[in-house]
């Protein structure tokens, strides 16, 4: 019977079986991740054509943002952000404002329109992917990325085979290299991660999980201080994580402290 009269007895299971259901929540959005108004910067800095007059930059970011597909919750899977230009993405990118970025370059138009040509010059697009932001997500959204510029690919090689194909005449090799990959994609990470944090993006957890549990749980903030000082050389200072960090151990101490005076006043 005195071993029931023990209250740290039992209470221990109790501390286990909470600390273990902290842990297995934050082990929930690992089942089925599913981007929900993912940020992602576009750029377009394609100068166009003067005769005919044309920008093809503008075309492609009007179609990929219209053809976005929705998530299994109705919601778009992308938040598409223009930003005015490359170094402004950057910026965003720096401050963890997008999980990546497209830009499409000044000579976009230019050089899509040599492709028609005996000596075409293939266009380039580059995709930053913001890796310390958070690993799965910036790896999904570099997934679609890489999706958007092969469907375009797919689309602008059978204008091209068409457009040939009226002129007449055999190809040229540079022409038959061309049409594998008209638009040639460049990756390029930024504040890169040596290994992926012990979290998933709010944009790819559920609306009940992001709102009632992510935004008490304590690994969260343990996760956005270590990310800021880790991958966005951020020094050690007084944010919203730090805070809810300290606030956390003065808890426990006084739990700690409380304990002790409690014994003390037993014995």
């Amino acid at each position: 019977m005195r071993l029931f009269k023990n209250k740290l007895i039992i209470t221990l299971p109790i501390i286990v079986i909470a600390v273990i259901f902290i842990f297995s929540l934050a082990m929930i959005p690992s089942i089925n991740p599913a981007p929900h108004n993912l940020p992602i910067a576009i750029v377009n800095e394609d100068q166009g054509l003067a005769a005919p007059k044309v920008n093809m930059g503008e075309t492609i970011v009007s179609n990929i943002q219209s053809e976005t597909s929705a998530n299994q919750d109705g919601e778009s899977a992308i938040k598409w952000i223009e930003a005015g230009s490359e170094a402004e993405a950057k910026t965003g990118l720096d401050n963890q404002e997008y999980y990546a970025a497209l830009v499409i370059p000044k000579d976009f138009s230019e050089k899509q329109a040599s492709l028609k040509t005996p000596d075409p010059s293939s266009p380039r697009m580059q995709i930053y992917i913001n890796q310390g932001m958070n690993a799965s997500a910036s790896s999904v959204a570099g997934q679609m990325l890489n999706q958007a510029v092969n469907g375009i690919n797919e689309k602008l090689r059978a204008e091209l085979l068409a457009a040939i194909g009226h002129q007449g005449g055999p190809l040229s090799t540079k022409q038959i290299a061309a049409l594998a990959s008209p638009i040639v994609s460049e990756i390029i990470n930024v504040n890169a991660a040596g290994a992926p944090l012990l979290s998933f993006a709010p944009e790819l957890l559920s609306p009940f999980y992001r709102d009632w549990v992510l935004s008490w749980l304590p690994m969260r903030f343990m996760v956005e201080g270590l990310r800021e000082i880790l991958f966005f050389g951020q020094k050690l200072r007084m944010n919203h994580p730090t805070v809810v960090l300290i606030w956390i151990g003065i808890g426990g101490l006084l739990v700690l402290l409380a304990s002790a005076f409690k014994r003390s006043r037993t014995s």
